[in-house]
């Protein structure tokens, strides 16, 4: 793993880390204020063997019997010859057992000292049970080695402990440090997890060969302007269904056919699908495409949420319905509406039928696109999912090509590869795949995505309205704004032309 791709794995898994982070904080913080302040005394003995000046032999010989000695007396410090007097002369509660496993000593490397330690709640105690250790032990190893009266060997207590200020557990610093350390790897590891086993589709690679037609981004502003006629026409969004229109428009099959009539469908409900067919449809407008867009969605229609002034209850379904044969072309001109400001025309739902996929194939669907072709350059359907109704897959012959939706982070693969199935079990022509909803400026998707100078989030300015709101009139610095979104955007004054206000106060109608 290189360094950029390390940046982008814990970039995007950032909140995981600061999360475990702060609960491993938080842990460190628990316990270390329920644990029990302990104090560590220390102090250090210094061995050696007596021997007049004058022997250099001798006085050799001293230092290599202290030195093999000192290993062996650090292991038999807290031995009962040593604790128990000292537990005598201190007159304390303690049993050997307690006060035995609470000395440590150890011996620095060729040096005939010991360094030993004792550690209890109470920091007087422990340094005068650490000092009186030190002194007991001087007669303890000359015990050992050569009886009472012999005086061959001597330990010194030459560093006695005072009280400790500080307590030695718990340790706070180092308790903090291991719990955000402990605490992001954790956060981080259980993120990998859930990556190994997350089944969702989130770049080309888990498209099983299946083409990739476009990406649309989903930027902060994607939520409250949901359709690109109400933003910025340079915003990345708009430039990603301007891509979109342009992969579509040079799209052929081996037959080398015009792509006129378009289905978009998805494997399941929520890919953002039908608003995308209303985006897409509004791109092929600004292109001088005549274009219009059929609500086929005969059990959840959303189109009247974005058009409520315009929603007509005479629709798709009403056409549809009544005695078989060819629909009638003032029944078609009665059922097509057209937004005020919109480039393009709708169709609605009209009326929900009980029997959506039946009224679907009762042959008057196909008999509406031959009507159609003739008056339009491009017709959008927006269809419902595949998976859990049969409708699309009614529709998805009767078209020229069809797109399938697959919201990135979302929609599984399991998802995208029965959802081709039941296409390819109709003949159906498919286009490809479009990536929808792509959190923008996240590395998982950006490969794949918008990579284009400006991925950052587009600006807005409150003075900007869509048809819907009023017409579109906003401040200079407004056009500054408008112009700083991309590089390729117009400059200020011809932006001011095409957006139709110039005044510096120019204000809402």
């Amino acid at each position: 793993m290189n360094l950029v791709k390390l940046y982008w794995l814990l970039k995007i898994n950032l909140p995981q880390i600061l999360g475990g982070a702060i609960l491993g904080a938080v842990v460190a913080a628990i316990i270390t204020i329920s644990a029990t302040p302990l104090y560590t005394a220390t102090a250090q003995i210094f061995v050696s063997t007596p021997s007049t000046s004058l022997d250099i032999v001798g006085l050799a010989q001293g230092s290599n019997f202290s030195q093999q000695r000192v290993k062996s007396y650090a292991k038999i410090i807290n031995s009962p010859l040593t604790i128990e007097p000292v537990i005598k002369k201190l007159n304390i509660s303690d049993s050997y057992l307690q006060l035995a496993k609470r000395v440590e000593a150890s011996v620095p490397l060729d040096t005939v000292l010991i360094n030993i330690s004792y550690t209890d709640e109470d920091p007087i105690k422990a340094a005068n049970v650490i000092n009186a250790i030190g002194l007991q032990f001087s007669k303890t190893a000359s015990n050992i080695e050569f009886g009472e009266s012999a005086q061959g060997i001597k330990v010194t207590l030459v560093q006695y402990a005072k009280p400790p200020t500080h307590p030695s557990v718990p340790k706070t610093k180092i308790n903090f440090g291991i719990g955000l350390v402990l605490g992001s790897l954790l956060g981080l590891s259980l993120r990998l997890l859930i990556a190994v086993f997350d089944t969702t589709i989130k770049n080309e690679k888990q498209l099983d060969g299946k083409k990739l037609m476009g990406t649309i981004i989903f930027d902060s502003g994607a939520k409250r302007f949901p359709l690109v006629s109400s933003i910025s026409k340079y915003s990345p969004r708009t430039e990603s269904y301007r891509q979109l229109r342009t992969n579509i428009i040079h799209s052929k099959f081996l037959d080398e056919s015009e792509i006129q009539v378009i289905l978009f469908s998805s494997a399941v409900p929520g890919e953002g699908k039908s608003t995308s067919c209303l985006n897409l449809a509004h791109c092929f407008g600004e292109a001088n495409y005549k274009t219009i867009v059929i609500e086929g969605d005969l059990r959840r229609p959303t189109f009247s949420k974005y058009f409520e002034k315009f929603n007509s209850k005479f629709g798709l379904a009403d056409l549809l319905s009544g005695t078989p044969g060819s629909v009638n072309k003032r029944k078609i001109d009665k059922a097509i509406r057209s937004p005020n400001g919109q480039s393009i025309d709708l169709i609605y739902a009209g009326k929900l039928p009980e029997n959506p996929a039946e009224l679907l194939g009762n042959g008057k669907f196909e008999s509406l696109l031959v009507e159609l072709r003739k008056q339009y350059d491009k017709i959008i359907i927006d269809s419902p999912p595949l998976l859990p109704v049969t409708d699309a897959a009614v529709l998805a012959p009767l078209v020229d090509g069809v797109v399938v939706f697959v919201r990135a982070g979302s929609t599984k693969q399991s998802q995208l590869r029965a959802a081709f199935g039941a296409l390819e079990s109709v003949s159906a022509r498919v286009l490809g795949v479009v990536f929808n909803m792509i959190p923008i400026g996240t590395r998982d998707y950006v490969n794949y995505g918008y990579e284009h100078g400006y991925i950052s989030p587009y600006l807005k300015n409150s003075k900007r309205y869509s048809s819907e709101y009023g017409s579109i009139i906003g401040t200079d610095s407004y056009y500054e704004r408008i112009a700083a979104e991309s590089p390729y955007a117009p400059d200020l004054e011809n932006l001011k032309v095409i957006y139709g206000g110039s005044s510096q106060n120019s204000a809402k109608p």
